[in-house]
């Protein structure tokens, strides 16, 4: 039988919700959290004490009684107990009725393995539940709910639900013509949910910019990866000539100038304000020394005299200079400027030195900083562990697996755990083992 779960009935839900005398108003706010991670996909909702925690702004033992007394009075069930990695999985009961409603199981056994009341009226674990109950603590780290290999391979294979007026997700057939037509550049995940966070696509047109800009491509210049060429909707912009292209000042690119060693960004420093006079100064490592560079971006009222230079570190890099450090590239200058970049793609061995958790809007990030074996800098490593973005969630949690998978671990209880375990982030951008005979301490 069909679920009604759709928009009317979430909002039908949470004003019976609101409307229910029982509830307080944490009680609602939480409500409201939980629905947000519904998925009608899955028939359910997932989120982390940890992440109502922050998104309510509530410490955790009135979440918990908050949520029990949800659960008790028949809003919601709890299908899966949080542990180890995994969020607690809810099922909204869409048909709540704030004069009752579905009401909590008082029975001892209960043969759906759901959850029975206790006598004081709150909310117990049945015998098999392997989290040992309500009040152990929950990992803010989530593993999938879902089969690792089925999230790669069969869920991305399938639109969203959709409701109302709102459109379905691309198809990934879709996808994969705009994979194949852009020459396969880029890492898939990433580009996979780029292109599913796109409202409408024109497939036929992304696809002909796609193929246009791969023919372009000249043999000296390393191209951007697919999820940057469609966040950045490059996609609408002028027609590309495989002989010669446009640059910032409007002179024709060549390919004069000196092309330097490889060099790695050791280090990015913000100086004075990109709201009037601002500089960056960027140092870089290559075989033989360090190099120094300072570049006059901006200046009070307009564009100051190395924003060309700018652009094109941009162009290899991307738009988050915070996100420079550890990434490779070759500087290409005449008459002592920079006229040209571009970015070299190597496979990096690194380690997790320091990690932690961040809230950014709607989504629970975990922030790896990396290190290689001499101890420097290699940047940092962010992926997406819960967001209101369903697309983005999945493609966080399939990376996320990645890691797992490449550091030897199949779940961790905190981000500590993976300090000091090497892994390898490939050109490509994925996320592999290390060679056996890599090891070292952090």
């Amino acid at each position: 039988m069909q679920r009604d779960d759709g928009l009317l009935a979430q909002h039908t839900f949470i004003l019976s919700v609101i409307a229910d005398h029982t509830f307080t108003g944490l009680d609602h706010r939480v409500a409201g959290e939980i629905l947000k991670r519904y998925y009608p996909r899955h028939g359910n909702a997932r989120a982390s004490l940890r992440y109502l925690e922050q998104a309510v702004g509530a410490d955790r033992k009135s979440i918990v009684t908050s949520r029990d007394r949800l659960v008790a009075n028949g809003a919601f069930s709890i299908v899966r107990e949080g542990a180890g990695t995994r969020p607690t999985e809810y099922l909204p009961h869409f048909d709540f009725k704030s004069s009752g409603g579905p009401t909590a199981t008082t029975s001892g056994t209960d043969d759906s393995g759901g959850l029975g009341a206790t006598s004081g009226g709150g909310v117990a674990t049945t015998a098999n539940d392997p989290s040992g109950g309500l009040e152990t603590t929950e990992s803010y780290l989530q593993d999938p709910a879902y089969n690792a290999g089925i999230l790669v391979d069969s869920t991305v294979a399938a639109p969203l639900a959709a409701d109302g007026p709102s459109a379905a997700a691309p198809r990934a057939s879709d996808f994969d013509r705009l994979w194949h037509a852009y020459g396969r550049l880029g890492n898939k995940l990433k580009s996979r949910a780029a292109f599913e966070a796109l409202y409408e696509p024109d497939v036929e047109h992304l696809v002909e910019r796609a193929a246009a800009w791969a023919a372009s491509a000249r043999p000296d210049r390393q191209r951007m990866p697919l999820e940057k060429w469609l966040e950045q909707e490059r996609y609408d912009e002028a027609e590309r000539a495989p002989a010669e292209r446009a640059t910032r000042s409007g002179v024709a690119a060549t390919a004069a100038g000196e092309l330097s060693p490889v060099m790695r960004v050791i280090g990015v420093e913000e100086l004075g304000s990109v709201f009037g006079d601002w500089r960056l100064r960027i140092r870089l490592q290559g075989d033989d020394a360090e190099q120094e560079i300072e570049l006059h971006a901006l200046i009070v009222g307009g564009h100051g005299p190395d924003s060309e230079a700018m652009g094109h570190l941009v162009d290899a890099l991307g738009g988050d200079h915070k996100l420079w450090v550890g990434h490779r590239l070759r500087l290409r200058t005449a008459e002592g400027r920079i006229v040209g970049a571009e970015s070299v793609s190597v496979d990096r061995q690194v380690i997790v030195s320091a990690s932690d958790t961040i809230q950014r809007r709607d989504e629970m990030i975990i922030q790896c900083q990396l290190a290689n074996e001499e101890g420097s800098d290699e940047g940092s490593l962010e992926i997406v562990l819960e967001s209101g973005d369903y697309a983005a969630q999945e493609a966080g949690q399939s990376r996320f697996q990645q890691l797992l998978a490449a550091v030897g671990m199949d779940a961790i209880a905190d981000s500590a755990e993976l300090h000091g375990r090497p892994f390898v982030i490939g050109s490509d951008g994925e996320i592999r083992p290390a060679p056996a005979d890599l090891r070292w301490a952090a």
